[in-house]
């Protein structure tokens, strides 16, 4: 066989190309190992997840079988018939949250009460602030309802500007009702005027106190010193007085804007009390925010007018005047309320007119009319 065999040729040839592919293999094969040892980390960090959540999972069970546990013993407690076994606590497997599932359902019936139950249960107990705003609807006040004083405002200094919602938010830190706080008002720089009734006083005070907080005993609120703004420097003290007054003025009328309803006539007289703000504006602010109901105006044709009506004799030609006191009949109504009131008022529906009756038509008739229908109809033969 000679050298130059093809086939050996091709043979040296490959084993050429092997030899010239062993490093590439290498290559490649640390490259795959590297990816191997990778996605074993990988595996790795999804079994210490997954250990984990197994944990979680297994404390999410106990808490499930614990509050199941409790609900058993509310539902016990009110229905004390039926004896419910409880589950075995620490029961970690899915079996143990599983077995008790009918039960489960039995006891989410009372969850959803119907309204027979809601109806059946006791009132909430009543609180102290309840019960002391009962006490005061149905007591009589510790003053005469006729005195003005029975409001006062409490002024307090502060060391910076605050909003009323920061103000209310101290009170409530120190125990203060803020429902007993009527209003604030910011009368001069630094210092503020809360608006209190004087049964609210000595509690309010006492609450200062426990904070080593004294109000401001003698403050005017109409005092022209208080006006800090240097476009009214040089006004005439004649003018600064007037503006104080004029201000304070303002303040009040937009606490009587803003007060509860049902406090605004005492507030007004304690500030009319004052001076501070004239009669007539207060009672605006009254009248606009207290309407008075309407009054109910008087049937056109009531049953007393035609009962009279009614026992009127026939042969009686005395007109009635237009102007005597009775009611104007229901036939000429004098405007479009009292025609509602007759489609709907019972009267008018029990009892309608006659069609030949010529009394209902109208009571000012004249004479002749009268005559007319009181000659008694003849038969023609």
């Amino acid at each position: 066989m000679s050298s130059t065999d093809p086939a050996l040729a091709n043979i040296a040839n490959i084993l050429a190309k092997v030899t010239a592919f062993l490093p590439e293999q290498d290559a490649i094969n640390s490259e795959v190992s590297q990816q191997l040892i990778s996605v074993d980390q990988h595996f790795v960090s999804f079994d210490q997840r997954l250990s984990a959540y197994e944990t979680q999972f297994k404390s999410l069970a106990t808490v499930v079988t614990d509050l199941f546990h409790l609900v058993q013993q509310l539902s016990s407690s009110k229905n004390p018939e039926s004896h419910p076994i409880p589950p075995s606590k620490g029961s970690s497997s899915l079996s143990s949250t599983d077995s008790p599932a009918p039960k489960d359902a039995n006891t989410k019936s009372p969850a959803t009460p119907t309204w027979a139950d809601i109806v059946s249960r006791p009132p909430p107990p009543l609180t102290d602030r309840k019960r002391q705003a009962l006490h005061r609807t149905f007591n009589p006040n510790a003053t005469d309802s006729s005195d003005a004083k029975s409001y006062t405002f409490v002024y307090l200094p502060i060391s910076h500007p605050m909003t009323r919602t920061q103000i209310r938010s101290k009170f409530r830190a120190i125990s203060i009702d803020n429902l007993r706080v009527l209003d604030i008002i910011f009368p001069a720089r630094h210092t503020i005027g809360i608006l209190l009734h004087e049964a609210y006083i000595s509690e309010f005070q006492s609450k200062l106190r426990e904070i080593d907080t004294s109000p401001i005993t003698s403050f005017n609120p109409l005092d022209p010193t208080h006006i800090c703004d240097p476009k009214y420097h040089d006004l005439p003290q004649e003018d600064r007085t007037r503006l104080a007054r004029s201000l304070h003025q303002d303040r009040c009328l937009r606490t009587l804007s803003f007060i509860r309803p049902n406090l605004l006539p005492g507030i007004a007289k304690y500030f009319i009390h004052h001076k501070w703000i004239p009669p007539h504006l207060a009672q605006d602010i009254i009248n606009k925010r207290i309407p008075r109901p309407v009054k109910r105006r008087p049937i056109s044709s009531s049953s007393v007018a035609q009962a009279f009506e009614e026992s009127v004799p026939s042969s009686d030609t005395t007109p009635i005047s237009s102007s005597s006191n009775l009611p104007t009949p229901a036939s000429v109504p004098s405007s479009t309320t009292q025609t509602q009131d007759m489609d709907t008022d019972p009267v008018f529906i029990s009892k309608p007119p006659k069609p030949n009756d010529s009394r209902s038509l109208s009571p000012a008739s004249s004479p002749r009319k009268l005559r007319k229908s009181s000659k008694p109809r003849g038969s023609k033969s």
